[in-house]
């Protein structure tokens, strides 16, 4: 968590500090000023933030300030939090609604909202419009930190505070400051401005509170931007310290209460309290050519290519140049997205994109970062991946593509022991729930896809307690889904698998229906992959077919099959169907050898529940080496009914002996596997 606020000690305006204002207020006035983003908070009533533009610090400990709240965020349902009393949503009346609030236990809530990771910008005007509660305790926040907080810390990074309020101040009046190092906290540099004609904060009319920002010059003003009131130059600064503002910074928007420099809430402390924001607008200016491109989004595809994306110049007959790292890399682009190719994995790139036309080029676009993976990813190739409910992570996109549902967050440690090709751990931190649509663009009609959903249930404990449906382009391909019987356990992540194809918009629709509770997922990937042929595939219980051997290898156990039709709906890669019409059930091991000591395989077993109509007929466990993979697994549960063919893939480790054990051990009736291959 970062640093909030710090105890301000706000200068007297001077006669030199007004002449000081006077000289460097004027440059603004020429300003030809062109809209790059905005959040205008017009959602329905009772709707979260946009995910797509805000991220959220959640938690308590006080931010380096003796804080009483605790910070939550959308669905966030870990106490004092409450889902069903979010801190922060939108009233229906195009306002944002920061409520802090405090429960029957004495515990205050409320919300902090930043746009880091999601949005940047270097220079122009930002402002935003808002009405505050005046009351003991309370301390609201507009401001701004540095993007490299995360490597430079605090105050190195920079931090322009646009406006705060205390109870100390009166309903009259509010405060701007800068931080830097060594004019931090209660050296910062800054200055309190009073409303004239007894205007306050919480006026019903709103206030605006701004600040235009240049090259080595910060200029701080209220209602107008011609009303600066505050200017912060590198002469402003103590001697010898050193100017951070001329680097990308991201925004905030907090409700703090209590604090270390002003006494705190009390009996006469409204509750809740909000703290209402009309908008968020970043302007930058424009130059004698065309008009810039506005909100890009850089996101990454692999370990070695991030995609480029943004909203095209409202001037017309314009070309695009990007840059990374302020140096151009492509020009002459005719379209709105890029692929920037070749690069390093695990690396942070910037970007930018200006238009360009015969009268010259546009001032540059926000800046957008990306990071690239690890490339862990073997056989596979994300085209697209969400991280739902939450921000970025690794290639995982933050939250994008959806309609309904809520976002929830975690801090429990989940497994992923066992998931082949795992996102990374905070993805199955986060989720949407509810019942909501994925409505994945950019894809090409009937081209085949590889869908792969992440589950983790972090919220219940036992099976049976969530339970959902999920189609994909109207096809059902989970039925009756339980998170925690098709993992084996609360808080391990499950992977589910299907093909299926861009339909006639070059889309991917993924419905997520209730049955008990709520449906919920924590990530999405699309991928174009195709799995590569098995060392060994052997069909349990069973004759040769296709490149599955006859029943080998194997010790106990009994065999069985049938004649009924086995449906492959859904299924990545799946066996001939013959194979899922077969079976070896009781207790029963594998040892499959030929391997390279040490060497690392994907194994997928096969499943089909041809005996047993209902859940919770047939329970067993399985260990691959030793390791359980497989808890209390229901073949029905996970495939979403008998008859059809579910898939579960692990990453195993070959012993010392070359070979890959897998065992299979009943809870309920028999264990059973249908196939199994090695690759």
């Amino acid at each position: 968590m970062f640093l909030k606020r710090h105890g301000t000690l706000l200068v007297t305006f001077s006669a030199a500090i007004l002449l000081l204002l006077a000289a460097t207020a004027q440059p603004l006035l020429a300003q030809n000023w062109q809209l790059i983003w905005s959040d205008e908070f017009n959602g329905a009533n009772g709707n979260a933030p946009d995910p797509t533009k805000w991220t959220y610090d959640t938690g308590g400990g006080g931010f380096g300030n003796s804080e009483l709240q605790t910070y939550c965020s959308p669905g966030m349902n870990t106490a004092p939090c409450n889902a069903s009393l979010p801190n922060e949503f939108m009233d229906g009346n195009g306002n944002l609604v920061i409520r802090a609030r405090k429960d029957s236990s004495g515990n205050w809530t409320s919300a902090r909202l930043k746009t880091q990771g999601k949005f940047s910008f270097q220079y122009g005007r930002v402002e935003a419009r808002i009405k505050l509660t005046v009351g003991n305790g309370l301390w609201p926040a507009f401001w701004m930190l540095g993007n490299n907080i995360g490597t430079a810390g605090w105050p190195q990074c920079g931090e322009d505070d646009i406006m705060e309020w205390v109870d100390s101040y009166g309903p009259n009046s509010t405060s701007s400051t800068s931080h830097g190092p060594g004019y931090s906290g209660g050296g910062g540099i800054g200055a309190r401005y009073t409303f004239p004609n007894g205007g306050r904060i919480d006026d019903a009319g709103y206030h605006i509170y701004g600040l235009i920002w240049s090259p080595n010059l910060l200029q701080y003003y209220r209602d107008n931007p011609s009303n600066i009131f505050l200017t912060v130059t590198p002469s402003s600064l103590p001697a010898g310290k050193q100017w951070v503002f001329n680097a990308p910074f991201f925004i905030l928007l907090n409700q703090a209460v209590g604090g270390n420099w002003f006494p705190g809430p009390d009996s006469t402390t409204p509750n809740p309290a909000d703290m209402l924001v009309d908008y968020v607008r970043v302007y930058q200016a424009a130059s004698g050519g065309p008009a810039p491109p506005t909100s890009l989004t850089a996101t990454p595809a692999s370990s070695t290519q991030i995609n480029l994306s943004w909203i095209a110049s409202t001037t017309t007959g314009v070309t695009y140049s990007v840059l990374r790292g302020g140096t151009v890399i492509a020009s002459g682009i005719s379209g709105t997205t890029y692929s920037d190719t070749g690069l390093t994995p695990q690396t942070t790139y910037s970007y930018t994109v200006e238009a360009v036309n015969s009268s010259g080029t546009s001032a540059p676009s926000n800046t957008a970062t990306a990071t690239t993976p690890s490339g862990t990813c073997q056989n596979c190739t994300d085209l697209i991946a969400i991280n739902a409910g939450g921000g970025a992570q690794g290639n995982f996109a933050a939250d994008e593509d959806f309609a309904g549902g809520t976002e929830s967050s975690t801090t429990k440690t989940i497994s992923t022991t066992g998931v082949m090709n795992p996102a990374p751990t905070a993805v199955y931190q986060s989720q949407r729930f509810g019942n909501f649509t994925y409505t994945i663009p950019g894809l090409t009609s009937g081209t085949s896809y590889t869908v792969r959903l992440h589950f983790a249930e972090f919220y219940w404990t036992q099976a049976g307690q969530r339970v959902f449906n999920v189609s994909i382009n109207g096809t059902q391909v989970l039925t009756n889904f339980d998170i925690i019987a098709a993992a084996g356990a609360a808080e391990k992540a499950v992977v589910e698998q299907f093909t299926t194809t861009g339909n006639s918009s070059g889309q991917i629709v993924i419905q997520f229906t209730t049955v008990k509770d709520n449906a919920s997922v924590n990530g999405i990937e699309i991928q174009s992959a195709q799995a590569p042929p098995p060392l060994t595939a052997i069909n349990a219980g069973g004759g040769a077919q296709g490149s599955f051997a006859t029943d080998q290898d194997f010790a106990g156990g009994t065999q069985s099959s049938t004649t009924k039709t086995i449906s492959t709906t859904g299924v990545t890669n799946p066996a001939p169907q013959a194979v899922y019409q077969t079976e070896r059930f009781g207790n029963f091991t594998y040892t499959v050898p030929g391997f390279t000591a040490g060497s690392n395989h994907t194994v997928r077993l096969h499943f089909a529940e041809f005996y047993w109509t209902n859940t919770g007929q047939r329970v067993f466990n399985v260990k691959i080496n030793g390791t359980q993979v497989l808890t209390d697994f229901d073949i029905v549960a996970a495939a979403g009914g008998p008859l059809k063919a579910v898939i579960e893939q692990f990453t195993a480790t070959a012993n010392a002996s070359g070979q890959i054990v897998i065992q299979f051990i009943t809870v309920t009736d028999n264990a059973k596997l249908s196939g199994l291959e090695i690759q």
